[in-house]
């Protein structure tokens, strides 16, 4: 018979290792908390936005008391303003004659082939209503409109 007794491990002298896998989750566990502690949760890289998405900018009401359309214009990444033109739908022969700096020509289904084939066509614009222009346009300069649509982005 075997008359030795298993030491137990809590008596002093023996060591008590821990799981590294243990401390490597509680390190995570405090990581990720930290995290949202500092960011509130949040993911938003744009700490002045707030979670109330009622709250206008300043920049938001003075657009919109000056008449303007705030919102994503164009490819852009952030919100902006577009202001309508003082001349929009006016008449125009050339660039020059409209706040926006473009003439935009209205051209029939005939009129569009001439000027994709490489023609000319004569004809006055129209300026456009707001500053902000994207999209693709038939532009007249010197009163004719020549060398295909013009893409915005």
């Amino acid at each position: 018979m075997n008359t030795t007794k298993p030491t137990p491990t809590n008596q002093p002298g023996n060591k008590k290792t821990t799981n590294p896998i243990i401390i490597i989750l509680v390190l995570i566990i405090i990581a990720v908390g930290a995290y949202f502690f500092f960011t509130n949760g949040s993911t938003n890289s744009n700490t002045n936005q707030t979670a109330n998405s009622n709250t206008k900018s300043a920049d938001q009401v003075s657009c919109e008391a000056a008449g303007g359309n705030w919102g994503w214009h164009g490819p852009s990444s952030t919100k902006n303003c577009n202001l309508p033109t003082t001349d929009g739908g006016h008449e125009c022969a050339n660039e020059t004659d409209c706040q926006a700096g473009l003439c935009i020509a209205e051209l029939d289904l005939n009129q569009q082939e001439i000027v994709d084939q490489g023609g000319i066509v004569q004809t006055a614009g129209t300026c456009p209503a707001w500053q902000r222009i994207f999209g693709c346009y038939y532009i007249v300069a010197d009163g004719k409109v020549e060398g295909g649509e013009l893409c915005i982005d």
